[in-house]
């Protein structure tokens, strides 16, 4: 569609207004990324973009237009705005080369005990220092940095408590070819410019200050005590699994099965995505209504329930689209109006980016949109293209029928949509994948019910929760068994050359 032809006659504007909205910002995004222009430049065209809506107040083509140059102004500076830095930010006092210093500053997320290929364990978290100390100087400084801590107990470090950490202070590496991955740059979307690294050798001392936010740190308490129970509920690799369905954290999956999700094209069900959210709110709503609660504040507890979950799940890119997506259905649920997909996932997508404009280069980013996006526009027309495999009958075998072909459809719809991004990041691409997918997404949605059910039911009665971990058990076991059979299929994934940009915009 043409630019002429963007019309307030030529669209809905209730139905789809974000979803132009995000167009169009996304557009100024990706034009900052690519040319800088100075702020008063900016500001001057802002002052157009303006100038240009009030004139169109009396044409309605002159207003729209006017409007949508002025999202895509507001995208180009959102991300140069981003891109400011504080003079004394920590990423200005790292270099390629490692230097002794001190950080004294607060532990900023929940630290996580990880191990390396040959054993060393180390605590990672993010850290906010305060001060620098080098060379006997001390320096106030602002952001953030990775840190890693070998040698000490997982236990010694806590969320939201001050230390004085002595370590080696640098910058991440940079991709020595084109086509490497870029560690630097990927730190630097989730504005991280520095990283930190303290042996055993090296010295800590907990200062006693609480700077913690106090629900976040129920969240992490929350998580880390629903991990616990799942380790005795569940053996390895189950709870490692369990723990990636129901809390987003795929930290301890073994490397091997992991591998084996991406060779069959079902690693995105590691990742908490539009499924889980689907199926929180069809419990929550069904126990509220058991409760006789009205329709209005059981949404609005659902919606509640939802941000609390998108924080107990680490806030992830698919977490936080999901839950955007789901919030705007239960509001249209309450106003007695249907929501439009389109609009749903315009705003999820100006709200991320609004946030975090880096988040547009973001694998996960592109992944989750482009993939949701690719079954609402393609499913529908596949559909018509193969109607007459669709049953009209309502018995047993025509559901199922219909079942099967919608699942193809969605998975087939999906596939096709992501396979150029995962070639361009991954060298990938599984030929497994919609026949896996049919397979493994009705395991999983069994898996979250009893999952969700194990976990709330631990907290009262463990023993209970321990009778429904035995079926959680099995769906988990036949669930990696089906996942190990499609790898196993000759031709079942294949690698390639990274494919480049141009021939994505082609496809």
């Amino acid at each position: 569609m043409s630019t002429s032809e963007l019309t307030p006659e030529s669209y809905q504007p209730i139905e789809q207004t974000w979803w132009w909205v995000s167009i169009f910002f996304i557009s100024g995004i990706v034009a900052a990324d690519k040319l800088r222009l100075p702020f008063f430049i900016l500001y001057l065209l802002c002052f157009a973009g303006l100038m240009g809506c009030l004139v169109g107040l009396r044409s309605k083509k002159v207003f729209f237009l006017s409007l949508l140059f002025l999202l895509t102004i507001f995208g180009f500076l959102r991300f140069e705005i981003a891109e400011i830095k504080p003079s004394n930010h920590i990423g200005r006092y790292a270099t390629d080369e490692k230097e002794k210093v001190l950080l004294v500053g607060t532990i900023k997320d929940d630290p996580k005990e990880v191990e390396d290929y040959y054993g060393n364990k180390r605590v990672n978290f993010l850290f906010q220092p305060s001060y620098l100390i080098k060379d006997n100087e001390k320096i106030k400084t602002s952001g953030l940095v990775k840190a890693s801590i070998y040698g000490r107990n997982f236990t010694d470090f806590e969320y939201g408590q001050s230390y004085a950490l002595e370590g080696l202070l640098y910058k991440p590496r940079e991709s020595l070819f084109k086509d490497q991955f870029n560690y630097r740059k990927y730190l630097e979307k989730k504005g991280i410019y520095a990283l930190f690294c303290s042996k055993k050798y090296d010295g800590y001392v907990n200062l006693g200050l609480d700077r913690s936010n106090p629900f976040l740190k129920a969240v992490y308490h929350l998580k880390n005590d629903l991990k616990q129970r799942y380790r005795l509920l569940l053996p390895q690799p189950y709870c490692s699994l369990l723990s990636a369905f129901i809390l987003g954290d795929r930290e301890d999956i073994p490397e091997s099965l992991y591998d084996s999700f991406i060779h069959t094209g079902t690693v995105h069900i590691l990742a908490i995505s539009g499924l889980h959210i689907g199926l929180v709110i069809f419990i929550l709503l069904a126990i509220l209504r058991l409760l006789r609660i009205r329709r209005r504040p059981a949404a609005f507890l659902c919606i509640g329930f939802l941000i609390f979950y998108c924080f107990l799940t680490g806030a992830r890119i698919s977490v936080v689209r999901a839950v955007i997506m789901g919030s705007v259905f239960l509001f249209g649920w309450v106003l007695d109006r249907d929501s439009d997909v389109y609009n749903s996932l315009g705003l999820s997508a100006f709200c991320i980016l609004l946030f975090n404009p880096y988040q547009l280069s973001d694998v996960g980013f592109q992944l989750s949109f482009i993939a949701v996006l690719s079954i609402i526009y393609l499913s529908p027309r596949l559909e018509k293209i193969f109607k007459f495999f669709k049953n009209s009958s309502f018995n047993f075998k025509g559901r199922m029928k219909n079942y099967i072909f919608k699942g193809v459809n969605a998975s087939f719809c999906a596939w096709l949509g992501v396979l150029p991004i995962t070639l361009y990041y991954f060298n990938l691409a599984s030929n497994m994948t919609v026949l896996s997918n049919l397979i493994v997404l009705p395991l999983l949605s069994v898996i979250l019910g009893l999952g969700f059910l194990m976990s709330a039911i631990s907290f009262i009665w463990l023993g209970l929760a321990n009778i429904f971990s035995q079926t959680l058990w099995l769906m988990l076991f036949i669930m990696i068994k089906s996942i190990k059979f499609f790898e196993q299929f000759p031709y079942a994934y294949f690698s390639c050359k990274s494919i480049s940009m141009p021939t994505i915009l082609l496809y």
